[in-house]
């Protein structure tokens, strides 16, 4: 095992990412099976054809459920202390959060676009701190 490796497995920082991330996860799959239930009604889909319309209707529940499956998945990864996982979360979590930015900005009212925003944002900014080298060793 390389002196990096050693590192991340000691920083107790990816456990508290993976729990983090374990509870965004939830929380994201909550916010887009809401979503999806509450537009998919509303939905003109006799034609049987897919308008952009309805692609712009689906798009923001599609996008929380990707940052669920995602953060989800890198859950493991991130609590075994793998930079990929790190890195792939970042990568995930920080895409989520410039579309929430981008639909906040735009003023969907009534949505709790800035709550979902927050809890992603709290997700980069700890994976940016781990990513930048921060570590949180284990008290003995």
């Amino acid at each position: 095992m390389s002196a990096t490796e050693q590192n991340a497995i000691d920083n107790d920082l990816y456990r508290l990412a993976a729990v983090t991330g374990l509870l965004l996860g939830s929380f994201l799959l909550a916010g887009a099976s809401g979503h999806l239930i509450a537009v998919w009604p509303t939905l003109p889909l006799e034609s049987g054809e897919i308008s952009a319309h309805v692609w712009s209707l689906l798009f923001p529940g599609l996008v929380l459920a990707c940052g669920c499956i995602a953060n989800l998945t890198l859950t493991i990864g991130l609590w075994r202390g793998r930079s990929r996982a790190m890195y792939a979360s970042l990568s995930f979590n920080a895409a989520c959060a410039i579309y929430l930015a981008f639909l906040l900005a735009k003023g969907v009212p009534g949505h709790p676009i800035g709550k979902f925003l927050t809890l992603v944002s709290c997700q980069v900014l700890l994976l940016s701190a781990i990513a930048a080298g921060l570590v949180w060793s284990r008290a003995e």
